[in-house]
């Protein structure tokens, strides 16, 4: 299956803790954050400019639906060498959610 999302490191941080993601402009950002929530995160903050979500080991999807663009924070307990792998992992979750939302009605 071809991505239509792409994972990418935020070209400043030097830690490999944040991860960017350009999500399509038309994307429902209210309903990818609760099925965000419904797939075991935990809304740190849900107001209609920024969301929150945090996942049980400490990391985060951060959504801006104005400009479309989506962060991935890797928890600081991780390694460093092994944030990359945790960020694909964390990918893989947001994409399923992504990817349920354009299958529903």
């Amino acid at each position: 299956m071809e991505r239509d999302l792409r994972l990418e490191p935020e070209h400043g941080c030097w830690a490999r803790i944040n991860w960017r993601i350009e999500m399509p402009v038309q994307t429902d950002f209210a309903r990818l954050a609760r099925q965000i929530v419904a797939s075991g995160f935990e809304a740190r903050c849900d107001c209609d400019m920024l969301k929150v979500l945090r996942d049980r080991d400490g990391h985060e999807i951060i959504l801006v639906p104005r400009t479309g663009r989506t962060q991935i924070r890797i928890s600081t307990l991780v390694p460093e060498d092994e944030r990359p792998e945790a960020a694909e992992r964390l990918f893989g979750r947001l994409e399923t959610c992504y990817h349920s939302l354009r299958q529903a009605p």
